[in-house]
C-alpha cells in the first residue's frame, strides 16, 4: 500500500470533522411561541408551595388515605404506564444502537474448505481439507457528523418518551381523581335522592287521600304523581352514573377490585392548593407534555441535519485479517490481511436524497407547529383552572350559606310540626328543600375538588417550578436522567 496515501487516509480517521445541528434554546423557543410573561388570572392562598413531584404533590392537595392508597395501585398497574414504560425502554435501546453505528464493526468467522477426489481428478493445485480463521470489520466514518447527529436525535427521543410517561402520570392521577370524587358525590347524592323520593310518595299518598276526599283537583294529584316519578327517575340515573364511573376507575386501577367501600359515608375535604406565584414561563416548560414536543422538535432538527448530509460524500474502511488454522498444502499459522478505504458520494440516487431531506424539513415544521399548539393549550387550561377555581370556591361558599339557612329553616318547620302547628305535606315539602340544597352543597364540594384537579393537571403536577437549566431542554435535566435510568425491563414484571 502506498505509504503517502496510506498516512493521508489515516490522518483523515484521526481529524474527525463533527458537524453540528443547532437547536433552540429556551429563550427562542419563549419568543417564538408568544409564552406570556404574566397569567390574567391567578390564585393565592396562604399555602407555601414546594417544588415536589407529581406524586407528592397529589398527596399534599388530597389528603385522603383511601384515594393515595388506590393512587399508588394504579401507578403500578396501569396499562397506559406500562406501556409507555415499555416504549422508554425501546428508545434506549434505538439511542443505543445509533451510538454503538459510530464504532467499526467487527465479525469472526471461521471456514472450512473440503474438495473430494471427483473434484480433484479435475483440477490442479487443490488444496483439501482446509480451516481458517479471519476478523473482519468496517468503519463508516462519520466525517460530517452524519451518524452522530442519529445518536443525539435517539437521545432527544428518549427524553421525549420520559416525559410522555411523565405526562400520563400526571393525567392518570388527576383522572383518577375525578372519578374517586365523582363516586363518593353520587353515592352521597342517591341517598340524599333516595330521601326525597321517599317523601315525594308519602306527599302522593297524602295527596290521593284528599283528592278522594274531593278537597283537591286532579291537577294536584297530576303534580304530586309527577314530581314523584321524576325524582324515581332522577335515582335511577344516578344509579347508572355510579356504576359508569366505578367501571372507568376500574379500567384506571387494572384490577376487579376498586380498592375502598362505596357504600361508606364520605365527607369532602376543602383540597389544599398552594400560593401560586411561579412565572408563565417556568410553569409551561416544566409540564412534561410540553417537555415532551421540544424534545420531539430537537430530534426532528438532527434527523433533518442527517439527511442533509447524506448528500456528503461518505469514508468507508473496510479490513480483514485471517489465519490458516489447517491445511495439507498451505503454510498453518499464515496471516492474511487486507485494509481498504473508499470514499463515496451519491449520484443516481441523489434527488432521492434531497426529497428525504424535504420531507424532514417539513417534519421540523410540524414538530414546531405542534409544539405551539400543545403551549397554547397549556396556557389557556392553566388560565381556565385558575378561573375555575375562583368561581368553584365562591359557589362552594354561597352554597354553604344557603345549606346553613335551609337547615335552620328545617329544624324550625320540624318543631313546629312537632307542635302540630302545620300538616305533614308542608313538613315533608320544606325537608325536601333542605336535602336539595344538602346535595348541592356536595355537588360544590365535587366541583371544588374537580377544579383543584384541573389547576394540579394543567401545572403538570407541580406548583412551584424552578427555572430550567439552559441545557435541560437539550440534554434534559438531571431529574430526567436519573427517572430514564430506573426504568427497567423488570420493572415491567416481563
Amino acid at each position: 500500500m502506498d505509504k503517502p496515501r496510506f498516512h493521508k487516509s489515516l490522518l483523515v480517521l484521526i481529524i474527525l470533522i463533527s458537524g453540528c445541528a443547532k437547536i433552540p434554546t429556551q429563550d427562542t423557543i419563549a419568543d417564538k411561541t408568544h409564552i406570556p410573561t404574566n397569567f390574567n388570572n391567578s390564585y393565592s392562598s396562604n399555602i407555601i408551595a414546594k417544588n415536589l413531584d407529581y406524586r407528592e404533590t397529589f398527596f399534599t392537595i388530597f389528603d385522603d388515605e383511601i384515594l393515595q392508597k388506590i393512587a399508588l395501585k394504579a401507578i403500578r398497574n396501569n396499562t397506559n404506564l406500562l406501556t409507555l414504560e415499555s416504549t422508554l425502554i425501546q428508545a434506549k435501546a434505538s439511542a443505543k444502537v445509533n451510538t454503538w453505528n459510530l464504532f467499526p464493526k467487527t465479525n469472526i468467522g471461521v471456514n472450512y474448505n473440503y474438495s473430494d477426489n471427483n473434484y480433484q481428478r479435475i483440477q490442479t493445485n487443490i488444496t483439501q481439507n482446509t480451516t481458517n480463521a479471519n476478523l473482519s470489520f468496517s468503519w463508516e466514518v462519520d466525517i460530517f457528523g452524519k451518524l452522530n447527529a442519529l445518536r443525539k436525535a435517539s437521545k432527544q427521543q428518549v427524553l421525549e418518551a420520559l416525559q410522555n410517561l411523565n405526562q400520563a402520570k400526571v393525567t392518570l392521577l388527576g383522572d383518577l381523581a375525578n372519578y374517586y370524587f365523582l363516586i363518593r358525590q353520587i353515592r352521597e347524592s342517591i341517598t340524599i335522592n333516595e330521601a326525597i323520593e321517599k317523601n315525594l310518595f308519602q306527599i302522593l299518598a297524602l295527596t290521593q287521600q284528599q283528592y278522594d276526599l274531593g278537597l283537591i283537583g286532579l291537577e294536584s294529584l297530576a303534580l304530586a304523581k309527577t314530581n314523584y316519578l321524576n325524582q324515581k327517575n332522577t335515582t335511577l340515573s344516578l344509579s347508572y352514573s355510579l356504576e359508569q364511573n366505578k367501571n372507568a376507575l376500574l379500567i384506571l386501577l387494572n384490577s376487579n377490585d376498586i380498592g375502598f367501600d362505596i357504600n361508606a359515608n364520605y365527607d369532602f375535604t376543602t383540597p389544599r392548593i398552594p400560593n401560586i406565584t411561579a412565572m408563565p414561563m417556568n410553569v409551561i416548560f416544566n409540564r412534561p407534555d410540553v417537555k415532551a414536543d421540544i424534545f420531539a422538535l430537537n430530534a426532528s432538527i438532527y434527523q433533518r441535519y442527517n439527511k442533509k448530509m447524506s448528500l456528503l460524500p461518505s469514508l468507508n474502511i473496510n479490513g480483514n485479517l485471517g489465519q490458516i488454522l489447517s491445511s495439507p498444502t498451505l503454510g498453518v499459522g499464515d496471516l492474511v490481511w487486507q485494509i481498504a478505504s473508499s470514499i463515496s458520494t451519491p449520484l443516481v440516487n441523489r434527488q432521492t436524497i434531497t426529497q428525504d431531506y424535504i420531507i424532514s424539513k417539513e417534519n421540523t415544521k410540524q414538530a414546531f407547529y405542534t409544539l405551539q399548539n400543545t403551549i397554547n393549550t397549556a396556557v389557556g387550561e392553566i388560565e381556565n383552572s385558575f378561573k375555575n377555581m375562583q368561581i368553584a370556591t365562591q359557589s362552594l361558599e354561597n352554597l354553604q350559606s344557603s345549606y346553613d339557612i335551609n337547615k335552620n329553616s328545617y329544624e324550625i318547620i320540624q318543631e313546629r310540626y312537632n307542635q302540630q302547628l302545620i300538616d305533614e305535606v308542608s313538613k315533608l315539602d320544606n325537608e325536601n328543600t333542605y336535602l336539595r340544597s344538602k346535595d348541592a352543597l356536595l355537588q360544590a364540594h365535587l366541583s371544588t375538588n374537580q377544579a383543584a384537579i384541573s389547576i394540579y393537571k394543567a401545572f403538570g403536577g407541580n406548583f412551584n417550578p424552578n427555572a430550567l437549566n439552559k441545557n435541560d431542554l437539550s440534554s434534559g435535566s438531571k431529574n430526567d436522567l436519573e427517572s430514564i435510568n430506573n426504568i427497567k425491563a423488570k420493572d415491567l414484571g416481563i
